[in-house]
């Protein structure tokens, strides 16, 4: 069954809002690492709307208007096979034992690689598709490593 418009535009918009809380993570974590108890909450906040993404992009999955769109399809495919593995289990690490700060480093730094390599290209790659929305998606401070997805023909990298 397609979504309908309103739902499409609502999950669309929170998918942005879950992106945007989990890019905030990354822009303060390295203030936080070493105080375990500050990290393990906003890990939490970040999870949580991390954990939200996959399921903003499954309803629009049947949407006709993106089901043709090649960096939807990317987006899907990114949070289907590899979102897991790069950003859900790192923050789940941090959780665990926030007060391990070489794990809580490694973790940040995997993801923000995912984040500005994967999900913020295929953001960025939706949003003038769905202008009409007026979405503001914006990156990690930290900095994007400059290499290339591998489905990607040319990286879209933000203006970083």
């Amino acid at each position: 069954m397609n979504p309908q418009t309103q739902d499409a535009q609502a999950s669309i918009t929170q998918w942005t809002q879950d992106v945007n809380t989990v890019n905030s993570f990354l822009n303060t974590v390295s203030g936080i690492i070493g105080d375990s108890a500050t990290l393990g909450s906003a890990a939490q906040t970040a999870l949580n709307s991390a954990t939200d993404e996959p399921c903003q992009l499954m309803t629009l999955s049947s949407a006709p208007d993106l089901m043709d769109v090649p960096a939807f399809t990317c987006a899907v495919q990114d949070l289907m096979e590899v979102f897991d593995t790069h950003v859900l289990m790192p923050l789940t690490k941090i959780l665990v034992n926030p007060s391990e700060t070489t794990t809580a480093q490694a973790a940040v730094d995997e993801i923000n690689f995912f984040r500005c390599c994967n999900v913020l290209p295929d953001v960025s790659e939706l949003s003038p598709k769905l202008s009409c929305l007026q979405l503001t998606v914006y990156a990690p401070t930290g900095r994007c490593p400059l290499r290339q997805h591998h489905r990607r023909s040319s990286p879209h990298w933000l203006g970083l």
